[in-house]
């Protein structure tokens, strides 16, 4: 009686070790393939990949393909405009696109880096942009948060109003004797300047913007146009743009 107990308990050992070392041979297995070795390589390379600055990575791969059997002989792009060795599409379409770092204003190949256009032969302020090389863009007026003063009743502080970028003066009626603010906005412009065609007067402003609180005017006395006039930068179109507003006086009213 006392040996088959014995031997009843012995064979549930056995089952039990068998089913231990099923499970480890399986953890095994799945472990294994979740944490294979990053790829080594001896020859390595700088790549410019972020603000952060430089990173190391093997040279016969992408920053972001680390291990082995993940890597080609093609080129990939970087999220940044770089071009690393390697990537998971294994052939490269080539595209048109801009280039990176010197090549900035240049048609690069998009597989190999090769330049195929050098927009700077263009003019010199030829840019590339969307894989193209396009002329200088012209004058455009930028809407903004403009303040001026409030002297209604006498309470003083300011008020604001979304000023369109183009020439505007506000107030551009008021007594005789009273000044108004200018406000304008641009970009791509070389250079802007305003004027007046008042003789009495002497205003002008070589700005492109105003600023969000305008440039004010001397006194006015008398009906006075402001013309705000831009240069565009070389090769953009139109060479130069025109824009004007009137200030006018309100008139004074008297019994005859």
């Amino acid at each position: 009686m006392g040996k088959h107990v014995q031997s009843r308990v012995g064979g549930r050992d056995i089952a039990l070790l068998v089913v231990c070392a099923a499970i480890l041979a399986l953890l095994f297995l799945v472990g294994g393939t979740q944490s294979r070795a990053p790829l080594s390589s001896a020859e390595t390379r700088f790549v410019e990949l972020s603000e952060s600055g430089l990173q190391i990575v093997p040279a016969s791969c992408s920053s972001y393909a680390h291990y082995q059997g993940e890597c080609s002989n093609g080129y990939a792009q970087s999220s940044y405009g770089g071009y690393t060795q390697g990537g998971y599409s294994g052939q490269c379409t080539p595209q048109r696109i801009c280039g990176w770092g010197a090549k900035t204003n240049m048609v690069v190949n998009s597989c190999s880096g090769a330049v195929i256009e050098n927009c700077l032969l263009q003019g010199a302020n030829w840019r590339c942009l969307g894989g193209a090389c396009v002329p200088p863009f012209a004058v455009a007026f930028i809407p903004f948060t403009a303040i001026y003063p409030n002297d209604e009743g006498g309470t003083g502080g300011s008020v604001s109003f979304e000023a369109s970028g183009h020439l505007q003066a506000r107030p551009a009626l008021l007594k005789q004797g009273a000044t108004t603010r200018l406000y304008w906005n641009t970009e791509n412009a070389e250079s802007c300047i305003v004027t007046e065609d008042n003789p009495d007067i002497d205003d002008s402003w070589g700005l492109e913007s105003s600023g969000e609180s305008g440039q004010e005017s001397s006194e006015i006395r008398m009906q006075t146009i402001y013309t705000l006039t831009c240069q565009s930068v070389p090769d953009a179109s139109p060479a130069t743009v025109t824009e004007s507003v009137t200030v006018n006086i309100i008139p004074i009213f008297e019994e005859q």
